[in-house]
Formats: C-alpha cells, structure tokens, sequence
C-alpha cells in the first residue's frame, strides 16, 4: 500500500504525531521471550512472566521495577548470610530458610544472618532457636520493622508448633482464616471457591459429581443473617420463593400456591404443549374454531354509523333494514339499500375499509349519486367476460375542459422538444450530450500546484472560475510522478480561496489539485 504522504502531523516513512489526541485501547505486542535485535526504548509483554518489559542500555528489564530499592548484592560464607540493598524505601523480605542450615527443623540454627541497609542496621544472631516470637513488636527486637517470610508449605507449617499433626491445620476460638482475592480453595480440583476479578463469589463443581447443600432440618438463600429472604427449602414441608422479601410461589402437600397472578409464556394461539393453561391458549382455540364463519346479529339502519366497540367482532353480519348512507350520509361511499349485508373483517371495526358491503339492490347512478351506469353501445362494447372496451371514435375528443391531459410541450434550456403539441401527440424530448458536458466542466477545476518552497500553497476563486462559496468545494491531490493519492490539510477560505497545507514544500508542479463544486 503506498504511502499517506505529505499531511501535517502524520507521515508513515517518519512519526506518527497524534499531536496530544488519545490512544485508546492499545495492545502491547505479546511474545514468549525477549525480542531480536531490540531498540533502546523497545516495549512488549512476556506471556511467560507476566511482564510488560523495556529494552534499555542494560538491556530488558520489568516496566516498573525499583531501581531505588532492591537488593543488588549479597553472601553466604562461614554460616553468614549478608544481603546488601539500594535504595532508602521499604523493608526486605525474606524466604526460604529451611534452605539454610543442615537440619529442616532447624531453620537457622546455628547460623547468623546480617541485613546491611543504609537505614537502621539489624543483625540476627541466632543460637540453635526454631522460632522468632515478637518479632517487630517491641523495641530492640531483632527484625522489628524488617519483614521474614518463612517457607510456606504445609508440612513447614506443621513443623513449626501446629498440635495437630497430619494433614489437619488447627485454628484457635476466634482466629480466621483469610486468604487474598485471588486465592482459591481447591478439593481434587474439580471443586473450589474463590471470587472472581468482578467482585463475584463463586463454589464450583465441574466434576461428574454433583453439588449437595445438605441440612436435616432446612436451607435458606438470604441477603444476610438478618438480611431479605431470597428461597426456603424445607424438610418434609416445601419450597419457598420470594420477591423483595415477599413470599410468591409454595409447593404443599397437594399442589403449589402463587400470591398474584400466575402467567406463563405459552401464550402463542394454538401452543397446545403446556400444561398450565393460559388465556391465549383459550382465545386461541375459540378464534381458530370460528375463524372464518359467519355470526348473523340482526338488522341495521343504514341511516346511522354500523356498530362498533369491544363486543363487535370479525365476522359479525348485518341486514340493512333501511337504506342509507350512515350518519350525515358520509360513513358509506355506496348507499346501502334494504336486503344488503354488511360482514365485520375485524374486531372493533371503526371505517368503511373494516366491513365488507353485500349490495342486493344499487340505483341508477346520477351526477350526484354513486350507481349503476348502463354506457351507450354506440360508444362501448361488452363481451361475454363483461370486459368494458371503447370502440372507435367511441370518444370525442377536445370537448374536456378539464380533464387530465397533455395539451403541448415545448422545450427549454438544453432541452430539444418535438411533436409536443396538441392532443394525441407523442412528444419526443432530447438533452444535446455537449449542452450536459459543459455544465459539467463549468463546475470543475484542475490544476498543477508546488514550486519547491512554499509548505501553504493558495487556489485563489480567480484561478479555479468555481466562485466564492469555498465550502461548496470537494478537494483532491494527486500525485503527478506516479499518481498516488496525496492527503494534505485543506483550508476553505473566504472569497473561494482554498489554501492547501504540506508538511514538506512540494516540487514544482509536483502535486495536480481537483476541485469539484458540488453546491
């Protein structure tokens, strides 16, 4: 694809300047181990350490990491451990002791250990001692302020004074176990609690097994102790549901109970398949069993409007016991006469258009009346089928005054016009192709823009003909070497001046700019 060339503030062969808009969203280029060949400055992130890591001139290291304060050196000789840090903040932790000495038990017996920092030096010394009560709990304590994290497996916790033994961990009266909110508690692994990035706690089973909530007596689901009742599930009783605390739904001994109303979703005409039966079923079975019949109500005076509201429905029929045309003469486009019927094609029908109109009788029609009209056989010709054809001369014309009809056409502006005049006429109408070109070259511009040194070329309304009104004006640059596209920024000025902006002055003649008015 080629090159975006020339815009201000974005050239692809150079920066990208986003000129302090905002990058939303970004994804940092995700690989397994460090990359080839880096750039001082180079960013990507370590899928296997879970790293967002730079390239600098000691080469990658963690985004983040404190270059201020971290251990930077340290050693182990005679039964000393020495750790010297960087830096002026925070305390050092360590781990890992049954790794030091020669029993497991013995976690520092024997052995002294220093922490050299450029704040308040501590030294340990520790003579054949399991264990460190106090620590960081009164003055002149060995470690106080300083944090040691001890080996963290089961069998190290065990061997440090739980009374238990086994596998079993003792928690006193009133102590808690808390662990952090990622933590899990995992049982054949297939089971397990924890809580989720969203705040959601979750107990989970994805084994063959099943999930049980066991009770002899009953299981509730609340918002708390004491808090809104969710359901109950009773021994040798029932189940409960609720709404906002509010009982809804009870099983018994002889069915179930519903506080308000009971609905269901099976309410689709004709759903047989439910065994709660609903009222769209009822109507539905009723409609689907009269559909299409015919319910004779009685007669009706055509004099007046046809009935309507919620008790007239689809297919209730009438006899016009006296004519009319409704009331004020204006419900019915043709009078009804006495004998017609009138059939309701919906429920609640309210206009002409929801009732079918049965004529047994229909009078001569007048110029003020709708009728029958019997046409002159002079004029007109019926077949066998009642097809309505005029014969020849069948019509006069020219007497109509007011008819709809072309009486002449004549031309215009670029328009050419023959055989347009008089009735009967078949009028010919042609656009001469060199009258459309003009108009459209009148409204077009194009020119060679560049001479190597301006950056803001101007397009005065004096060199394009394309008048004042700049804002009428669609733009476009081409590149004349090889006729790419170029995407420059492009100011409308007052008086049809439009004023195009590069970053780098183009040669001479170097860029063809097109102007379309479009107003």
């Amino acid at each position: 694809m080629a090159d975006i060339k020339f815009l201000a503030g974005l050239d692809i062969d150079g920066n990208i300047n986003l000129n302090k808009g905002q990058l939303q969203s970004p994804v940092i280029h995700p690989l397994s181990a460090n990359p080839a060949s880096p750039e001082v400055g180079q960013l990507y992130y370590n899928t296997g350490d879970s790293e967002l890591r730079i390239y600098t001139s000691g080469g990658w290291i963690p985004v983040g990491a404190d270059t201020d304060n971290y251990v930077d050196d340290g050693s182990y000789s005679g039964g000393t451990l020495t750790l010297e840090r960087t830096g002026t903040l925070g305390d050092i932790d360590i781990s890992g002791f049954l790794e030091i000495g020669t029993g497991a038990t013995q976690a520092l017996a024997g052995n002294t250990t220093t922490i050299t920092t450029t704040q308040a030096a501590a030294i340990i010394t520790n003579s054949g001692k399991t264990s460190f009560p106090g620590f960081g709990t009164t003055a002149g304590t060995a470690l106080e302020g300083n944090t040691i994290i001890p080996a963290d497996s089961l069998s190290d916790v065990l061997s440090r004074g739980n009374t238990t033994g086994g596998t079993d961990i003792e928690v006193e009266a009133g102590d808690d176990i808390t662990l952090t909110d990622s933590s899990k508690i995992i049982m054949d692994s297939n089971f397990q609690i924890y809580k989720t990035l969203g705040n959601n706690a979750i107990i989970s089973e994805t084994g063959s097994g099943d999930l049980l909530l066991l009770s002899n007596n009953e299981v509730e689901i609340k918002s708390g102790e004491l808090g809104e009742t969710y359901a109950k599930f009773t021994k040798d009783a029932g189940i409960e549901l609720y709404t906002n605390d509010s009982k809804k739904f009870e099983t018994t001994s002889t069915g179930i109970t519903i506080t308000g109303k009971g609905l269901s979703t099976a309410t689709a005409v004709n759903d047989a398949s439910t065994t709660l039966t609903t009222k769209g079923y009822v109507d539905g079975e009723i409609s689907s069993a009269i559909a299409g019949q015919l319910v004779f109500q009685g007669g009706y005076d055509a004099s007046t409007d046809p009935p309507t509201g919620t008790g007239i429905l689809k297919g209730y029929t009438y006899v016009v016991t006296t004519a009319g045309s409704g009331t004020g003469g204006s419900f019915w486009s043709v009078p009804l006469e006495v004998g017609d019927l009138i059939i309701a094609e919906s429920d609640q029908p309210t206009t002409e258009s929801d009732w079918t109109e049965v004529n047994k009788n229909i009078d001569i029609a007048t110029t003020s009346t709708v009728g029958v009209v019997q046409p002159s056989s002079d004029n007109f010709a019926i077949s066998g089928t009642g097809l309505l054809t005029i014969k020849n001369n069948g019509v006069a014309l020219g007497t109509e005054t007011t008819g709809n009809y072309v009486a002449s056409l004549t031309g215009s502006t670029n328009v050419t016009v023959s055989g347009g005049t008089g009735e009967g006429s078949t009028p010919s109408v042609s656009v001469p192709n060199s009258n459309i070109d003009a108009r459209i070259t009148n409204r077009q511009y194009a020119g060679l823009i560049g001479n190597g040194s301006l950056t803001d070329v101007p397009v005065t309304s004096s060199t394009h003909g394309l008048g004042t009104d700049s804002s009428q004006f669609m733009v476009q640059l081409v590149q004349v070497s090889n006729g790419e596209t170029v995407h420059a920024e492009v100011t409308r000025g007052a008086s049809g001046l439009v004023t195009v902006g590069f970053t780098t002055a183009p040669a001479t003649n170097a860029i063809r700019i097109l102007i379309n008015k479009i107003g």
